[in-house]
């Protein structure tokens, strides 16, 4: 009698166990092409890398949504020109900033996607700051949550300044 109690117990206990360390941390980093440099007139890109840090589970389709903020006083998000990882979409976009998701694209535990922003230099100015958002979303649109996501890693600034024949 003790034994199938004991089984139903362990077997409760695992279920349990599993389901409170399944988790997936997604994480952002932003970095400005040309060590942040753009000539006035000219177009540089922002590499935004997505990643997943694990340490167990995928992180699902449409579930990442990243914005990237620009300094409208200097710079413009081009309205082409934009590097997309297989899976990837633009939701949004704007003069100031870009949402994009990974609508169709499973991003594993331990691996990487990166997307190139192309950014039109038009004032002479900055340094100044742009910045990366990363949220969790359902279906690219509603806000969600993932279980394991460490909130300190969803955010990454960079920076870009416009000037003349600088590059």
């Amino acid at each position: 009698m003790k034994l199938p109690k004991l089984l139903a117990f362990s077997l409760g206990f695992l279920a349990i166990a599993s389901c409170a360390i399944a988790q997936a941390d997604p994480y952002i980093n932003i970095l400005s092409g040309n060590s942040g440099l753009v000539n006035q007139g000219g177009e540089v890109f922002i590499e935004v890398t997505v990643g997943n840090a694990g340490p167990i589970d995928d992180i699902p389709a449409g579930k990442i949504i990243t914005q990237i903020s620009i300094p409208p006083a200097i710079v413009s998000i081009a309205v082409t020109g934009h590097v997309l990882p297989p899976g990837w979409t633009i939701v949004s976009s704007s003069a100031t900033f870009i949402q994009i998701c990974n609508n169709s694209d499973i991003i594993p535990v331990f691996e990487e996607r990166t997307i190139l922003i192309n950014v039109s230099g038009n004032t002479i100015g900055g340094p100044s700051t742009i910045i990366g958002q990363l949220s969790a979303v359902t279906n690219c649109s509603t806000p969600s949550s993932i279980s394991g996501d460490d909130n300190a890693n969803n955010s990454s600034t960079t920076t870009i300044q416009v000037c003349n024949g600088c590059v």
